[in-house]
């Protein structure tokens, strides 16, 4: 299964690969706790505001997209992940290059928001850790 690619999709191209991108978004919306739909993604993706990263086959056709962007602490440069779609769209391998692709560029963690079956295979997988737990109360 080695045949997969990691891509960073540039903004100018999300356009065109919207197609392939928006099932893999919309399949996420459920647990997005109504923060945000698949249209605010798209968006969002095609302002630049976060950053777009692809898993391809061999005949390019997107088999899975992890979305995040930057976060600065004064001790670290997190590229945080907020979408993360694709069945079987990371394998092992593939997932060393993302952390490649983060260090490449200045990184030096990773976070990932993300639901608990999620966080439970990110931990057995990749050996992250649970930094912090996130409460909310709307204010209406």
């Amino acid at each position: 299964m080695e045949n997969l690619k990691l891509m960073q999709l540039p903004v100018e191209q999300i356009h065109r690969a919207w197609n392939q991108i928006e099932p893999l978004l919309a399949s996420l919306e459920q647990y997005c706790n109504g923060e945000c739909t698949t249209e605010q993604s798209k968006v969002e993706l095609i302002k630049g505001l976060s950053i777009t990263l692809v898993s391809v086959d061999p005949s390019m056709k997107i088999v899975g997209v992890l979305v995040g962007s930057w976060n600065m602490t004064p001790g670290k440069r997190i590229f945080f992940v907020t979408a993360w779609a694709g069945a079987d769209s990371l394998p092992d391998y593939l997932y060393a290059e993302l952390e490649n692709w983060v260090k490449a560029n200045g990184g030096t963690a990773m976070h990932c928001a993300v639901r608990d079956s999620m966080g439970r295979m990110l931990k057995q997988r990749w050996q992250y850790e649970k930094v912090y737990t996130i409460y909310e109360k709307e204010i209406v």
